[in-house]
């Protein structure tokens, strides 16, 4: 989640810096409008590691929820995910998820979550996630996750693209124990502990077919700018 985000403040501190100009990732954000929505593509960039951001107050600095924010939101956890746990991506390489005024179209339709939700959302985050992840116990964040994932705006995300995400995702629990779509899809994926469980790439390819797999794990740090020597380029 929030790929794109992070694209647009990595392509910018890029033109800042070869214009030996101050990076700073918060006047970015504001100038560019970037973080508006969501937090998340500005938290992982700033910050890395797994970050819980406070969300947005609508009525203060945010008409509603697909206008854009004044300010970026306030990091409240951040901390890092064991390198143990795997991420496998399983992605259609022939969907395109919804974008733009559609995207927009979509959430004014679903928000705001039913009060209720919200509630369950914020106890399995800071009573499971959160701990889960700062004793670094598998078993309990997976079991917050597979709650998590299935309340809010989740359940019309999945119906985006159900028709090539169900199977995905069945086979995935099957297989994992977990399963769900990533933010509107159709990327699917699952969190393995490496150390208990071993994922054959080759094996994911024949099972999921006209799909790109890739078996990556958490990146435990904020942003970082490269310099290349031309002469050595």
């Amino acid at each position: 989640m929030g790929s794109e985000t992070q694209m647009i403040f990595a392509l910018a501190s890029a033109i800042l810096k070869l214009h030996k100009k101050r990076v700073n990732v918060d006047d970015i954000a504001l100038k560019l409008q970037l973080a508006g929505v969501s937090g998340i593509g500005y938290g992982a960039y700033k910050f890395g590691n797994f970050i819980v951001d406070s969300g947005y107050i609508i009525g203060e600095n945010k008409k509603n929820f697909v206008s854009h924010s004044s300010v970026p939101p306030k990091i409240i956890f951040n901390d890092d995910i064991p390198n143990n746990w795997k991420v496998l991506l399983v992605i259609p390489k022939k969907i395109v998820s919804i974008s733009d005024e559609e995207e927009d179209n979509f959430f004014s339709m679903y928000t705001p979550v039913p009060e209720d939700e919200v509630k369950q959302i914020c106890y399995y985050t800071f009573m499971g996630v959160v701990p889960a992840i700062a004793e670094q116990n598998y078993d309990n964040f997976i079991n917050a996750l597979k709650i998590i994932t299935k309340l809010g705006t989740k359940k019309a995300e999945l119906k985006i693209n159900e028709q090539n995400t169900k199977y995905i995702l069945e086979k995935l629990e099957y297989m994992f124990g977990f399963g769900a779509l990533s933010s509107l899809g159709p990327t699917c994926y699952t969190i393995v502990d490496d150390s208990k469980t071993k994922i054959d790439i080759s094996e994911m390819k024949k099972i999921f077919k006209d799909c790109e797999i890739l078996l990556t794990s958490v990146k435990n740090k904020k942003y970082c700018i490269y310099e290349v020597d031309d002469e050595n380029d």
